[in-house]
């Protein structure tokens, strides 16, 4: 059966681009590192409520990151997504942009950081 339009969730395959204001330590004997980074989110496929793709930093950013995503809206507006070494929380703000912040740890890092990216048409 055909989903209506007002059961549709927003369609966000395409490559999303914008700057990511991020806190990082890169060890227990290490300071904060307070950096704002080049952010780059591709979505390569989407299906209903459900998409994956890539983020990755800059060429030119101070830690240099490339990681593959599985996320879900859990309304039309929120997602969520998941990957490697933790989970991002986001929101559409309009049809070409999303705010989102994700938290990172692993053993030797923490990371958490917000942004603000636009659809690159």
């Amino acid at each position: 059966m055909p989903a209506h339009a007002e059961e549709a969730y927003p369609n966000i395959v395409g490559t999303w681009t914008g700057v990511g204001a991020d806190i990082r330590i890169a060890s227990e004997k290490s300071g904060a590192i307070f950096s704002s980074e080049n952010v780059t989110q591709v979505v390569t496929e989407q299906r209903d409520r459900r998409f994956t793709g890539t983020m990755h930093s800059g060429s030119k950013a101070s830690e240099q990151f490339e990681v593959t995503f599985v996320g879900v809206f859990f309304d039309k507006e929120h997602f969520r997504w998941s990957e490697p070494n933790g989970f991002l929380e986001g929101r559409m703000i309009d049809a070409d942009t999303i705010e989102s912040c994700y938290v990172r740890t692993a053993p030797d890092h923490q990371n958490a950081a917000c942004q603000t990216l636009k659809r690159q048409k």
